[in-house]
């Protein structure tokens, strides 16, 4: 399916990368971290001592702010230490304080999922709907990090189940982290499902986490594998142009085609079985997604060092030295991640070791360029060309920049 409408919904679609990346590797843990004050840390862990050594005997502020504004009490509450927090109330500590982004501890609790933490401060006058300076709400917070038993709670004491942040609601917020079960609940009390764009992009960060039953609840809403729509990119400063990542994702080129892929997303983070799933369904292997260069599901899972996935996408691929691949030939990518086990697999199944690309450039190259030394020993065992050369005359000793793989091919007859 393909669209033209460029909604804000839809505009966040190509940042997948960008925020696959930061939504998988983010984790729960809300510790301490800088431009936090002692007495955040001692929040933060739960040392009521160290608190009563800091605020009685040195004097310390229980409303001091760190550097995001936020409070002992709001660092206490993200890390759901009651007993802290209490101790805190009693001298003073405001249950309501906000940070830089006008954010209650109501918001911290929520987003980690601290039920009897959000039950205490609700006992002690904290709101359960509070207005961030976005429009956001506890809500949205613990949507976002799939927090049901949270979401559940603050519905039952008062708490708008999807309120509006300037066209997002929770829904949405739950939708672009892949918190399926959290749009489940949402949609069971009544909230209207995201567009196919929003529900495709979600199916993707499910395939990433490995969630089949969410892939399969979403694909039975429309959600596509491969969903493409026309996107208005930003702006970009000028320089930005030259680093090819985000020359892709942010230089401004007008209205350009960008997808939603989810093979691509399960094999970046080796999710082996959402791949085989996605297969199943009818999901194309080897899908390259639009505007984004060559990255598909083979290349991308060989950047995560994703060795089972990368060894099932070569099993899919009928002709492994098929030139539609152009620079990026299956058996180049694993010299060049120095990956000899799926090397093997690739030339059992008819890969050239001394094949070239549309350069002249053989694996050897590849291998030497990014100093790959087991897989050049490896190829050089199957009958690789130390010596072979581009169309420009080349050879890897030449090409190459690394001094160990400058060494190796010397003493591996290499010749200058």
């Amino acid at each position: 399916m393909k669209t033209d409408v460029a909604n804000p919904i839809q505009r966040f679609v190509f940042l997948l990368p960008v925020v696959l990346v930061v939504s998988l590797v983010a984790g729960a843990g809300c510790g301490p971290s800088g431009g936090d004050l002692l007495l955040h840390v001692a929040a933060a862990e739960g040392r009521v001592d160290e608190l009563g050594s800091l605020v009685v005997h040195n004097g310390a502020n229980v409303n001091a702010k760190n550097k995001r504004g936020q409070t002992p009490m709001f660092i206490a509450a993200r890390n759901g230490h009651v007993e802290v927090m209490a101790w805190l109330k009693k001298r003073g500590a405001d249950v309501n304080a906000r940070d830089n982004g006008s954010q209650t501890p109501m918001f911290g609790a929520a987003e980690f999922g601290h039920i009897a933490a959000m039950a205490w401060l609700k006992e002690q006058g904290a709101e359960v709907g509070a207005r961030s300076k976005g429009g956001q709400t506890p809500m949205h917070w613990a949507a976002t990090r799939g927090q049901l038993g949270a979401m559940k709670w603050l519905k039952d004491h008062g708490a708008e189940v999807s309120p509006e942040d300037n066209g997002w609601s929770p829904m949405i917020w739950a939708a672009m982290d892949g918190q399926v079960e959290a749009m489940k609940w949402l949609h069971e009390q009544g909230v209207e499902l995201p567009d196919v764009g929003m529900l495709s992009s979600t199916l993707a960060r499910a395939a990433a986490r490995g969630d089949i039953a969410g892939m399969a609840w979403l694909r039975q809403r429309g959600a596509e594998f491969n969903y493409e729509m026309m996107i208005e990119r930003e702006q970009s400063v000028p320089i930005l142009s030259k680093i090819p990542l985000i020359n892709r994702l942010f230089v401004n080129r007008g209205m350009v085609r960008d997808s939603v892929p989810a093979m691509a997303a399960a094999a970046r983070y080796g999710q082996v079985e959402a791949m085989k799933w996605l297969k199943e369904q009818g999901a194309e292997v080897n899908y390259t997604p639009s505007g984004y260069f060559n990255d598909t599901p083979l290349i991308l899972a060989a950047t995560g060092g994703h060795v089972e996935a990368v060894m099932w996408l070569i099993q899919q691929i009928a002709d492994v030295n098929d030139k539609a691949y152009g620079d990026f030939l299956p058996m180049f990518m694993m010299a060049s991640f120095g990956l000899v086990e799926p090397m093997a697999l690739l030339k059992e199944r008819g890969a050239d070791v001394n094949g070239t690309n549309d350069l002249g450039m053989t694996p050897m190259f590849w291998a030497a360029g990014n100093g790959q030394i087991e897989a050049m020993a490896w190829l050089k065992a199957q009958g690789a060309d130390v010596n072979a050369k581009t169309h420009r005359g080349e050879t890897p000793l030449s090409w190459t920049n690394n001094k160990d793989a400058k060494a190796w091919l010397l003493a591996n007859g290499a010749t200058k």
